[in-house]
């Protein structure tokens, strides 16, 4: 029920869990799969008993249907990336999806018949990639197969981001990898051979970039061939290299540069291959180590990459340092809550209050690396609002300045009309978000969130410098009930 609470099963298509940032299509995998273990081995216990039936159309049922239709759709969005790499793997892909459709049917088939046929023709209604807010115009995934290039051709892609080369003289592009700007971060190098015949591969990494650490550098890459239905992620054609760095090594070229930050090159040869990645990495001091929210920063001597770059702080609403209460009021917390980990609101709720000095007010730190703009998201509950002539709105001070309200909504909103493209929108992403844009200073900065509109709860607040293009993620950074 937590993971069909943050996105419905039939509002799930392919591109709504990045199969590039955050490892957020591998670890809603991991999740789907869980689900469907639990489910098995709860069903086991209820078999052949009274209540078998029951177990069957309350829990069993929800749980397979939901998770079949999450990991179908997550193979749908790697098969799309992958065919759109040329990559042979995606056709695993594409095989599965079917059999997850074939499943569907058999679930649905299943629930008709239990009890007598009690509850015969329930499961009729569609429920499979809705586009709108019902079923009119819903889709079924797409499934692209790829021929194996006859010639000799790897496929090279890295984390958080989606560009890919093959190396060729003419079309040859170099990879940035930033996971090495977050402090305690790993990368990851993914290659594919895309032909036939087997190849081997060597990797090295450029003069003066002996702090870059490969989990492998050589290795042979057998020939495309389509994968066994139950070992589609144990393809012999990828490798995988991750990408590290040594703590005194980095900081030794750091001194020698002056820098905070460094690049490095990692070289692929494969064949006619070519491939080059700069991995960027910071020195971190021991305040960005141990703060508790460290927002990194792409460099500016780096360009970021088609779609940008998934560097961005996520501080969930229980995270705060301290709370205070207001005038007859204050915060009250809700945790397992909404679409990341919890939630805070003004308790109990009136007409609002616009004086900040008589309402509760939570006070945030986070650790900036140099001083500049930065853009400030805070991510609400998508109901509300409550009450005529109130906008979901938050009193904010940066640093202890200025205290100014953030709104999530404006006087167009309508909420529970299908009219408002900016409802229907918060519905299907379980959030609201307002925005603004704080000048922070190197070092420690502060959010003091003050209570505002009735009814508004906050989930999370999201950094990341302004003028970074914001990348295509539905959760962004990962929400520990995602991650564990």
């Amino acid at each position: 029920s937590r993971v069909n609470s943050v996105r419905r099963p039939e509002t799930i298509g392919p591109d709504v869990f990045s199969t590039v940032y955050y490892k957020e299509n591998e670890h809603m995998r991991a999740k789907a799969r869980d689900i469907e273990e639990r489910a098995e081995k709860a069903a086991q216990i209820f078999r052949g008993t009274a209540s078998e039936d029951a177990f069957f159309q309350l829990v069993y049922f929800p749980a397979k249907a939901s998770a079949n239709l999450l990991k179908m759709q997550l193979y749908a969005g790697l098969n799309k990336m992958l065919a759109s790499h040329g990559c042979p793997s995606a056709n695993g892909y594409a095989d599965v999806i079917k059999t997850c459709l074939e499943e569907d049917a058999r679930l649905c088939d299943a629930y008709h018949k239990v009890h007598d046929s009690k509850w015969d023709g329930m499961m009729l209604s569609e429920h499979i990639g809705f586009t709108n807010w019902n079923e009119e115009e819903h889709m079924l995934p797409l499934r692209t197969y790829v021929t194996p290039y006859p010639g000799d051709r790897v496929c090279v892609s890295v984390s958080g981001n989606p560009e890919y080369t093959m190396g060729g003289d003419w079309t040859r592009k170099d990879l940035l990898m930033t996971d090495l700007l977050i402090p305690g971060g790993k990368g990851e190098i993914r290659m594919e051979n895309c032909c036939e015949a087997d190849c081997t591969w060597k990797a090295e990494t450029s003069e003066g970039a002996d702090w870059i650490k490969l989990s492998a550098a050589k290795g042979t890459l057998r020939g495309a061939v389509a994968p066994a239905e139950n070992k589609i992620e144990e393809n012999n054609n990828v490798t995988f290299i991750t990408v590290s760095a040594d703590p005194e090594l980095l900081h030794n070229a750091c001194m020698e540069t002056g820098s905070e930050n460094i690049t490095g090159t990692v070289t692929i040869r494969s064949g006619r291959c070519l491939a080059r990645i700069i991995v960027a990495a910071g020195d971190f001091t021991v305040e960005e180590k141990t703060a508790k929210h460290d927002v990194p920063v792409l460099p500016a001597n780096l360009k970021a990459p088609r779609g940008g770059v998934p560097l961005a702080c996520a501080i969930e609403a229980a995270e705060y340092d301290n709370v205070n209460p207001g005038k007859d009021c204050t915060f009250k917390l809700y945790e397992p809550y909404g679409k990341y980990h919890s939630g805070l609101r003004t308790y109990p709720a009136d007409d609002g209050n616009k004086n900040p000095a008589d309402m509760p007010n939570a006070l945030y730190s986070f650790y900036l690396p140099e001083e500049g703009d930065y853009e400030i998201t805070l991510l609400q509950a998508p109901g509300g609002p409550v009450l005529k002539d109130t906008y979901c709105r938050f009193g904010v001070s940066a640093n202890e300045g200025e205290i100014i309200s953030v709104a999530a909504v404006d006087e167009s909103y309508r909420a529970g009309e299908n009219s408002c493209r900016e409802w229907c929108h918060s519905v299907l992403v379980h959030e609201k978000s307002g925005a603004f844009t704080m000048q922070g200073k190197k070092g420690e900065n502060t959010l003091r969130i003050y209570g505002f509109d009735p009814g508004v709860v906050l989930m999370r607040i999201l950094i990341r410098k302004e003028n970074s293009e914001k990348v295509s993620s539905f959760f962004g950074p990962l929400p520990d009930f995602v991650r564990g």
